[in-house]
């Protein structure tokens, strides 16, 4: 009698396994067993899931980049693309082209967030633009590639740059503006290399074709971020979406920030401040207040670098005092 009960038994978990394994097959597709019913009944639901976020669901190269300037915008503009559902990006900033390139393609493509086939990966690191053997290390990665680069009033863009590095220290090691424009008497070289974009530009131009190139300014993105994004859209090739309901200007900030109540915010994690919709930490520091000689002098300074980033780029850049 207990022979023909173990026998019973086993029998009984063979079939729960063939029904297993068959299920397992019918869940993951090209299954070598015939259909079952019941499996395709039970599991349809859950086999489309699966099939969804373990088969087309993987790590991609990304088709764009955002290569440049630093402290120009280029933080804002990631994170308000990212709220497109076509759009999804790595974070934080890898330096793969620049610092990382001999860990190989195999590792740049792992820190690469997973998508779906109608998905487009965007990689943001800002000083890409900077180098001309990091742009041919992206040639060489793919010469078709799209790229963005953010660009911002050299004022503006010194006085961000001076707040980002004097935020870092204690309060005693703390300089002025103007000290810091001055110190070790390079007031003209700190300037011109900051207001410099055209030789940077210039040098892209020689390794990609001027076609794969989109020049957006950061002004723009804070007085108007739906048409900056919605001309981004178009330039990576996604559908259109309406985000008119996504933004919402910050009066005491001074510029836009994402509407709270929007579902788009929890999938910017750690970007943005959820009790106001900003973004964190760094972006919106309070900048130095500057005297009018020292406006003057900065003006000066940079007024040929913008004067030939317009020759450079064939574009306008209506930034104030210029």
């Amino acid at each position: 009698m207990m022979f023909f009960q173990k026998v019973s038994k086993l029998l009984l978990a063979l079939v729960v396994l063939l029904l297993g394994v068959c299920c397992i097959y019918q869940i993951f597709g090209d299954s070598v067993f015939s259909p079952v019913d019941f499996c395709r009944n039970r599991f349809g639901a859950a086999r489309q899931r699966i099939h969804s976020d373990f088969i087309t669901q993987r790590r991609r190269y990304p088709k764009a980049l955002i290569i440049g300037f630093p402290k120009c915008g280029t933080s804002a503009l990631l994170s308000f693309l990212n709220i497109h559902p076509d759009v999804v990006s790595p974070s934080p900033e890898i330096f793969f082209f620049s610092d990382h390139y001999s860990k190989g393609l195999e590792w740049y493509r792992r820190q690469m967030p997973p998508s779906s086939p109608d998905q487009i990966t965007v990689e943001k690191t800002a000083g890409y633009i900077l180098k001309t053997s990091t742009l041919r290390r992206i040639y060489a990665f793919d010469p078709e590639i799209k790229l963005i680069i953010m660009l911002r009033n050299p004022v503006t863009r010194l006085l961000s740059l001076h707040a980002h590095i004097t935020e870092k220290l204690p309060e005693p090691e703390r300089m002025s503006f103007e000290d810091w424009l001055y110190k070790d008497h390079a007031f003209q070289q700190r300037v011109e290399y900051y207001s410099d974009y055209a030789t940077p530009i210039e040098k892209a131009y020689n390794i990609f074709p001027k076609s794969q190139f989109l020049f957006l300014k950061e002004e723009d993105l804070e007085a108007d971020p739906i048409s900056v994004i919605s001309e981004a859209q178009a330039f990576l090739g996604v559908r259109s979406v309406n985000m008119d309901d996504v933004f919402i200007f910050d009066q005491k900030k001074g510029f836009f920030c994402l509407n709270k109540t929007h579902p788009s915010l929890p999938a910017l994690r750690n970007k943005v401040d959820h009790s106001n919709g900003c973004l964190k930490e760094n972006k919106g520091r309070k900048h130095s207040n500057i005297s009018d000689n020292l406006l003057r002098k900065i003006v000066k300074t940079s007024k040929p670098c913008v004067e030939r980033l317009v020759r450079v780029t064939s574009k306008k850049f209506n930034w104030d005092y210029y």
